[in-house]
């Protein structure tokens, strides 16, 4: 499973504008991966004779594919829109934000 990066804002001295950009890169990226998987699955389905096996796993990697997009892109919001790079400069607060996005993220 492909994980999109995302890291608490401000705790490592990293430029936010810079990291959002890069962070929204790789979910957009993610997105166009699996738009492949699923354009592979409708070609398939469109033959005469489709390989119902080959349909099968692409679909089912496309379904992981979703989960762990799903995943990123709930991560990605809570650390770029909802927190405030000033509340999680402690050591504390950042080890507490970072172990509630894991969990999120699995």
């Amino acid at each position: 499973m492909h994980r999109v990066p995302c890291i608490p804002l401000g705790v490592y001295g990293i430029d936010v504008v810079s990291m959002k950009k890069e962070t929204y890169k790789a979910v957009i990226q993610h997105i166009s991966r699996l738009e492949g998987q699923l354009a592979s699955v409708k070609q398939s389905l469109q033959t005469e004779h489709p390989d119902c096996d080959t349909t099968a796993k692409t679909l089912h990697a496309a379904s992981r594919s979703f989960a762990s997009l799903r995943e990123a892109f709930v991560s990605c919001v809570l650390e770029h829109k909802f927190v405030d790079a000033k509340t999680i400069t402690t050591a504390k607060n950042a080890k507490e934000f970072t172990s509630l996005l894991s969990i999120i993220r699995g």
